[in-house]
């Protein structure tokens, strides 16, 4: 094996299971998620030589996924708010296990902007950058994502009957 491929096999290593899990946090299906982390690593090792030298492939990384999968959906034309029964992860309690299921049917930018704020830790600048749009948007995004979950889970919620 080459420098190339020495280099690019830690890279992979290091960074697999962070894109799997943003990957699974997108689309809400394991074997998608599957897919979609291998296809962009290929991408990534396709550029290797050039990124190697950036200073933050990661980010990189993030970016090239969220561009895959807003390609994937618009290729399927098929938003994901609309996917029947969204399988939350089988580790889950109740309350955890409706927010997955209500979150995985935002709209697609809704729920990237919530996954990389809340679940990747990143600041709006930075979701900004990978989405390709203003901070303003972000905030937005951000913004009614929450309204929507906040509306929708206390819609499906348990009213105690006033009598």
């Amino acid at each position: 094996m080459g420098k190339r491929d020495d280099a690019f096999q830690i890279f992979f290593e290091g960074n697999l299971l962070l894109l799997r899990r943003l990957a699974y946090r997108l689309t809400g299906n394991m074997s998608e998620a599957e897919e979609l982390a291998q296809d962009v690593m290929v991408r990534i090792y396709r550029q290797w030589r050039a990124l190697k030298r950036s200073p933050d492939t990661v980010a990189y990384a993030r970016a090239v996924m969220l561009n895959r999968h807003r390609s994937l959906l618009r290729r399927a034309r098929v938003e994901l708010r609309y996917r029947p029964d969204p399988q939350p992860p089988k580790d889950l309690d109740a309350e955890d296990a409706e927010l997955w299921t209500e979150l995985a049917r935002l709209p697609v930018r809704q729920r990237q902007a919530l996954v990389l704020h809340f679940y990747e830790d990143l600041p709006q600048t930075k979701i900004a950058e990978l989405m390709g749009c203003p901070t303003g948007t972000v905030n937005s995004l951000v913004h009614r994502g929450l309204k929507s979950l906040r509306a929708r889970m206390t819609e499906d919620s348990p009213r105690s009957e006033v009598q």
